[in-house]
């Protein structure tokens, strides 16, 4: 996985011209938070204090995500005050960048199980 991301990173900046972050954590929810949890109290704690809803009417299976314990990579779209009724999203990033950076990431994993 490091390694497909350290070709990701070159290849953006040489030819979309975009610096990819690298960051050990998506400080949000998305999709593939279903794909591995770090600490189950941890993250126990910080759901109870940030999901009003959390174990009252929406439960997160922590335990069988800890079990999948699948390494993930977020590459989506890029905007601002998502979920809030100011959100924007930036188009040419969102619909042409993203799409050719998660391409090429599909690609270099194909190559690298070859």
């Amino acid at each position: 996985m490091l390694q497909m991301v350290d070709e990701l990173r070159h290849y953006a900046a040489e030819l979309c011209g975009e610096q990819v972050a690298v960051k050990t954590f998506f400080p949000g929810l998305s999709d593939v938070s279903y794909c591995r949890v770090s600490d189950d109290e941890t993250a126990v704690d910080s759901l109870q204090r940030h999901m009003p809803l959390f174990e009252h009417g929406y439960d997160i299976p922590l335990k069988q995500i800890a079990h999948i314990d699948m390494p993930t990579i977020n590459i989506g779209p890029f905007g601002k005050d998502a979920h809030k009724r100011t959100e924007r999203l930036q188009l040419s990033y969102s619909t042409k960048t993203a799409p050719l950076l998660l391409k090429k990431a599909l690609q270099t994993i194909e190559q690298m199980n070859q």
